[in-house]
């Protein structure tokens, strides 16, 4: 597995694109997964998430994929909450899936 620059964490971006390759190009029935699976259970071993041989909901997987992005994007650990930065520019994850809400009142007095 790919670490990253600080040597300590592996990273998500080289198995997603080995499983997006596989995707696009290989012949095989089912996706090979397992580097991706590895990822995501090393990066949340302390949360005890997504460990070797247990089942996540397909969605969670999703939003802690574009977590990692996130956090690799901003050089920022997944452990310092790093979901909770704003990125500018918007990292891909956030480019593509973050939505951005804002509350408008409007007076119907005026």
């Amino acid at each position: 597995l790919e670490v990253a620059a600080q040597g300590s964490l592996p990273m998500i971006l080289p198995p997603l694109e080995t499983l997006f390759a596989n995707y696009k190009y290989g012949d095989d029935l089912v996706l090979p997964a397992d580097d991706v699976r590895q990822v995501l259970s090393t990066l949340y071993a302390r949360a005890g998430r997504f460990q070797m041989g247990e089942i996540d909901d397909a969605t969670e997987v999703l939003e802690a994929i574009l977590t990692i992005i996130h956090c690799e994007y901003c050089g920022i650990q997944l452990e310092d909450h790093g979901d909770d930065k704003v990125c500018t520019p918007r990292c891909p994850a956030c480019a593509v899936f973050k939505a951005s809400f804002f509350d408008q009142r409007i007076c119907n007095k005026c």
